[in-house]
Order: C-alpha cells, then structure tokens, then sequence
C-alpha cells in the first residue's frame, strides 16, 4: 500500500512540473528584440501595415454574404509593442488589442467570435518582411459563415 502511494505521489508531482513548463507567449513585445526583429531573427510583426484587403461575413441566415474591403490610401493596421493594433479603415478608427500565443498564433480582440470572452486564435501567414495575412477561423453557424482574413503590406 504504501508502495501504490510512493507511486502515485511521484507521478503528480512528475506532472506538475512538466504541466508548469512556461511556453513562449505574451505580447510580442516579449518575442521582439530592441533591433526590430523576432528572436528567431525574422522581421518584427510591429509595424505600421497597409490594408490590401479585409474579408469578413455579414448578414445572418439567407442575408449572410461576404465582404471584401479593398484597402485605401491611408488605411493601415499600426501594431505596436504595447499589445495594442490601431486600425483604421476608410474613416473607421478601431483600437484592438492582442496576444501573441506563438510565432504563428495571435488572439486579437473583437477581431473574429470570441467564445466566453476568449478571442478565437488566428493565424499569422505568409510573414515576410514586406507582407503578412492573419486569418482567424471560419465558424459555420446556423447564422451564417463567421471569420475574417486581413491582408497587409509595407
């Protein structure tokens, strides 16, 4: 008996400490260097973007249909070290803010559904030093098709 306990003890506290390993995440303040680039060595996320386009759904039931915003002069994504993205889009101004979770994964703020006031996690694509599209996931509802891809450029 006492043996099962000795066990049975050792093994939580095995998976305590593996559970506890702390993961690369945060703002990406955290992940960029004061040179402007990741610690990987790419080209930092923070910067001041053009919109190219910005594809998201609108309408519910029948009236669900996509929307595709082609990019003006002056529309940008202006994501910054503080955790915040200033947008502007045509005459809209929005601030959103943002973790990072990966090198490939951000949560942004009302940037797709948030489920229990968590934002859904999109995806970092395409990242160079002059482009980058984050993408967050198409949810099928009995509304409609819900999501959003932002292309940008530099």
């Amino acid at each position: 008996m006492k043996t099962r306990y000795v066990i049975l003890t050792t093994t939580v506290i095995i998976l305590f400490i593996t559970a506890c390993k702390k993961e690369a995440g945060g703002t990406l303040s955290q992940l960029i260097n004061k040179n402007g680039t990741s610690e990987s060595g790419q080209t930092s996320l923070i910067a001041k973007w053009k919109i190219v386009t910005d594809s998201t759904f609108e309408g519910v039931g029948s009236n669900n249909h996509p929307v595709n915003y082609q990019g003006q002069a002056g529309d940008y994504f202006d994501i910054r070290e503080n955790g915040y993205i200033y947008t502007r889009e045509g005459t809209v101004l929005d601030t959103l803010s943002y973790t990072l979770i990966s090198n490939s994964t951000i949560g942004i703020r009302a940037f797709g559904l948030e489920i229990n006031n968590v934002p859904a996690t999109s995806q970092i694509k395409n990242f160079s030093a002059h482009a980058v599209t984050i993408v967050s996931p198409l949810f099928l509802t009995p509304g409609g098709e819900f999501g959003r891809r932002v292309s940008l450029s530099r």
